[in-house]
């Protein structure tokens, strides 16, 4: 499962920013994405060459590690920057909210 926001803010000094996160080397053999990282590598790759600035994450372990990643690349986004998140990895619904599964899949529990 991906998930893909792109956000626009009104110009001053327009940066394009992109934040990619990928999880596929999951804990359990049977979560893992064979072509994850490639797909990953190409996007980020593409994103470069139109002028975008990335920053590549990938197989975090957990949300803390998740979260801190995605606040430390909000802090740097200015008014007027184009920004794109882009998140791969395995993805739950529950009660109406939705999760990203972290890499270290092994923690999920059923409560």
């Amino acid at each position: 499962n991906s998930v893909c926001m792109l956000f626009v803010v009104p110009p001053d000094h327009i940066q394009k920013r992109a934040l990619i996160i990928s999880n596929s080397n999951y804990s359990l053999p049977q979560n893992r994405f064979a072509d994850s990282s490639d797909t990953v590598g190409r996007l980020a790759q593409t994103l470069r060459k139109i002028d975008f600035n990335v920053t590549v994450h990938k197989d975090l372990a957990d949300e803390d590690e998740t979260m801190d990643e995605v606040i430390s690349f909000a802090k740097r986004v200015r008014n007027g920057d184009i920004v794109l998140c882009y998140m791969s990895g395995h993805a739950v619904e529950a009660d109406g909210e939705n999760y990203f599964i972290p890499a270290v899949d092994t923690q999920i529990h059923n409560d």
